[in-house]
């Protein structure tokens, strides 16, 4: 998995956290894809399973790095579609 896009999944993960707001896989597949990530089959993100799985590695890579805080707000600032959160907190 790109760190890059773990980076990027943290920082948005870390504004949402900052301004109390969630955010759909959805809407992290549509700034991934803008921002020019491509899954690890080379086609654009769409709000399923590969954007939630990314959730969960960049969720792992934040506690496997000594970043508890970044990996708790990775757990609080994603939701699926019901509102519920994306990853178990």
């Amino acid at each position: 998995m790109s760190i890059a896009k773990m980076n990027l999944v943290l920082a948005t993960a870390k504004c949402l956290s900052a301004t109390q707001q969630t955010m759909t896989g959805n809407r992290l597949a549509a700034t991934l894809n803008g921002n020019g990530h491509l899954t690890s089959y080379g086609t654009p993100y769409q709000g399923g399973r590969g954007t939630y799985r990314l959730i969960r590695l960049t969720y792992d890579w934040c506690q496997r790095n000594g970043d508890p805080m970044g990996a708790e707000m990775v757990a609080k600032s994603f939701v699926n579609a019901k509102g519920q959160y994306a990853y178990p907190v």
